[in-house]
């Protein structure tokens, strides 16, 4: 009841494409909220939202962006500025777009998870995709003692010769 009270009080758009990109830092003075609203561009329908001194997120609304890639690049762009003209580095996740406001929630979810899981399997990346590291999340749903069964299976010297570099 709260939230539909909030929604029609701020007349929100219930049905919109959007997803959650969810940035964090590391040592840094201010907060992350202050950061980013000071310096990232944000559409009119966009809203930051405050999560600690360390992270934010970003409801990122869809209309306009084409797809997962101009995401990231518009992720890669803030990140970049981030580091240039602030020296504070940024890891981002990204959650899957979602249609309705009730599933905010899974978008911010799949994104906190996509940095768990990315910052584990890529840790020089500085944007992590949840919809793009679906053989990562696999992985860690296995058991530690699983997957050392099946990484010795793959990979060992009868197998060597299979693998080439881009495998």
């Amino acid at each position: 009841m709260e939230l539909t009270s909030h929604i029609n009080e701020h007349q929100i758009v219930v049905d919109a494409k959007r997803c959650v990109m969810l940035f964090r830092f590391e040592n840094v003075e201010k907060s992350a909220y202050a950061l980013l609203g000071e310096l990232m561009p944000l559409a009119d329908s966009d809203v930051l939202v405050e999560m600690n001194h360390s992270s934010a997120a970003l409801i990122k609304d869809m209309q306009g962006v084409d797809g997962t890639e101009e995401l990231m690049q518009y992720a890669e762009a803030v990140r970049e500025t981030l580091l240039e003209e602030m020296g504070y580095a940024a890891v981002i996740g990204i959650g899957e777009a979602k249609n309705t406001l009730i599933l905010l929630g899974e978008s911010y979810a799949e994104a906190k998870r996509a940095l768990e899981v990315g910052y584990l399997f890529h840790p020089g990346a500085g944007v992590y995709v949840f919809s793009r590291l679906m053989l990562e999340r696999f992985l860690m749903g296995i058991p530690q003692e699983d997957c050392q069964h099946f990484h010795s299976l793959l990979f060992n010297r009868k197998t060597a010769k299979l693998f080439n570099d881009e495998m």
